[in-house]
């Protein structure tokens, strides 16, 4: 891939993340007066473009970017394929939700993404077979996410759109894009980025028994979800033995870091602090992951929207975008000028504030004891500064242009 097509897919990207923050800001602002938007739709419109115009074409982009060394041009054509379709959902979602428009805009984005999955599986170029396990891995949760989007409309037509079937569906398809192909390709993208800079100092076989036993632990974990709708002990019994897993991994897993402990001390200080949020991010998202392991909190978990907002912005925000921001500042050759930085701790400061106001609004709820003052117009100021960031961010991309090696 060429440093001109890699900025252009990059700004492409960065600009549907300033229209996601947008209409997020938005949402907020409708806590607090009316908005000339049904919620739902709005929402629907803010998660399509924020998930795949966003953090999957970015992945996309980086996955091509590493391990595809001969690009044919077919990725190219995919992308703007790609980006019509999110460019459809934008538009479309607000004002109709789930309709005769929006819905072959993400049919659209689904097929893209299995001519994605085929393009790479066939092309891409691996230096360890743990890394080749780990992003086929993500590939296979990508292309199952997708089954509970084809299980909408018959849950709908047999069961109604209020079934069990139908949030089942939804839950599936959240699930294996959260859990599954969002970090699994992340980690792939870490494993080949660390590899060029970094020694790890760990040896084949015990990555790859690490590898083995996350990639079981995303289906396995998906337990949660009939527990909260048949309240039956198995399932929070294999919710437990997967949380126990990933918790021992992931102390495995820091505890032989020592070398990017040492790569992140030379790192600039907005870059360090980057990678230290989206580190941070995946390690409380392993530990909520934990509580669950207790079934009253299981059920809270699900039943208190904060949460489950909070939880999907720690995957998103925290881990997948922060890091996504390091690639693009690192791999670009992008000094941050004044704009980017300020971006970045705009970034930081609005993601923290966000999450904190979320999950103590979510205690005070499950505990009975009401809601904050000012609750929502706080919410919405942060939401302003998350769009402020990510627009002097883009702007702070737009104005610098990358070196013409890499």
């Amino acid at each position: 891939m060429s440093i001109k097509s890699l900025y252009t897919f990059t700004l492409i990207s960065l600009i549907n993340f300033l229209l996601a923050a947008a209409m997020g800001l938005l949402l907020r602002y409708a806590f607090i007066s009316e908005i000339p938007f049904n919620f739902n739709y709005l929402l629907h419109a803010h998660s399509h473009v924020a998930a795949l115009g966003w953090a999957y074409q970015m992945i996309c982009v980086f996955l091509v970017f590493y391990f595809v060394r001969e690009d044919s041009g077919l990725f190219k054509k995919l992308f703007w394929v790609t980006q019509i379709s999110v460019f459809g959902m934008m538009l479309s979602f607000p004002f109709q939700g789930y309709g005769s428009v929006s819905i072959p805009f993400s049919t659209l984005h689904i097929i893209c993404s299995y001519i994605f999955i085929f393009y790479i599986w066939k092309n891409a170029q691996y230096n360890s077979n743990s890394e080749k396990i780990i992003l086929r891995a993500a590939l296979i949760f990508l292309a199952i996410s997708t089954l509970g989007i084809w299980m909408l409309g018959p849950s709908i037509v047999l069961y109604g759109k209020h079934s069990i079937l139908y949030q089942i569906s939804i839950q599936f398809y959240l699930h294996f894009q959260f859990s599954g192909w969002f970090i699994f390709a992340m980690v792939a993208l870490l494993i080949r980025y660390f590899s060029k800079k970094v020694n790890i100092e760990l040896s084949p076989k015990t990555v790859q028994r690490v590898v083995i036993f996350l990639i079981a632990s995303v289906p396995l974990s998906f337990a949660l979800v009939p527990f909260w709708f048949f309240k039956n002990d198995v399932w929070i019994v294999l919710n437990m033995l997967t949380v126990i897993t990933q918790l021992l991994l992931i102390i495995f897993i820091l505890s032989r870091l020592k070398g990017i402990i040492s790569f992140f001390r030379q790192q600039n200080k907005t870059i360090r602090l980057l990678f230290i949020l989206g580190l941070l991010s995946l390690i409380l998202k392993v530990l909520f992951q934990a509580f669950t392991a207790i079934p009253e909190i299981a059920l809270l978990s699900h039943q208190v929207r904060n949460f489950s907002v909070g939880y999907i912005h720690l995957i998103m925000l925290g881990f997948v975008s922060s890091v996504l921001l390091v690639f693009i500042f690192d791999i670009l050759k992008i000094k941050l000028n004044l704009a980017a930085k300020f971006g970045v701790w705009l970034f930081i400061a609005g993601f923290v504030l966000s999450e904190l106001m979320l999950f103590i609004q979510g205690i005070l709820f499950s505990s009975g004891l009401g809601q904050l003052n000012y609750y929502h117009e706080f919410l919405f100021v942060v939401s302003i500064f998350l769009f402020l960031a990510v627009a002097l961010i883009t702007y702070g991309v737009m104005s610098v242009q990358p070196k013409n090696q890499i």
